[in-house]
């Protein structure tokens, strides 16, 4: 899938799915209540095991991960403090390219 906008993508991963960029190597998903965000660099043949596994234990690929990512919070968490990157930031860097459904 491709978006129009760093707003359309974190619309899409606060409130519908994980994504991952084959091209960039990223797998990014919700990552709480406030809808910060979660990313991990993760290479394609990984990204392809991770799908096996997680779908072999009826899991989210995001269960599997442990130390490695980087959060990038909302606003609205308490937190966040004015001038912080922010979860539509990251979006707004990222949204370009093809992006497929985790």
């Amino acid at each position: 899938m491709k978006f129009n906008s760093g707003e359309e993508m974190l619309d899409v991963i606060t409130n519908q799915c994980d994504l991952y960029s084959k091209e960039k190597e990223i797998y990014v998903f919700s990552y709480n209540i406030y809808n910060s965000i979660a990313y991990y660099n993760i290479r394609n043949k990984e990204m392809n095991e991770l799908r096996i596994k997680a779908e072999m234990n009826n899991e989210c690929v995001s269960g599997l991960l442990g130390v490695g990512g980087y959060i990038v919070d909302d606003p609205s968490y308490g937190g966040f403090r004015k001038g912080d990157y922010s979860n539509l930031d990251w979006c707004n860097d990222n949204y370009n390219g093809e992006w497929e459904e985790v």
